[in-house]
């Protein structure tokens, strides 16, 4: 193998960790911007089940 295609290798290896170790930062920090939206849409999440369950508990003590 040439120098430059040791080189490249070498560049390419680390491109890879690289963006393996960037795109786990911005998911899984809690730092990360990415973090925020997660818990945001699992927020959403948790309290449209709850008006969901409060709803048919409502409609059920209504129709008793």
């Amino acid at each position: 193998m040439s120098e430059i295609g040791v080189i490249l290798s070498v560049l390419l290896v680390a491109l890879i960790l690289g963006s393996y170790y960037l795109l786990s930062w911005l998911t899984w920090s809690q730092r990360g911007p990415v973090w925020h939206v997660i818990r945001r849409a699992h927020i959403a999440s948790v309290v449209r089940r709850a008006t969901y369950d409060l709803d048919q508990e409502y409609r059920d003590l209504l129709g008793a």
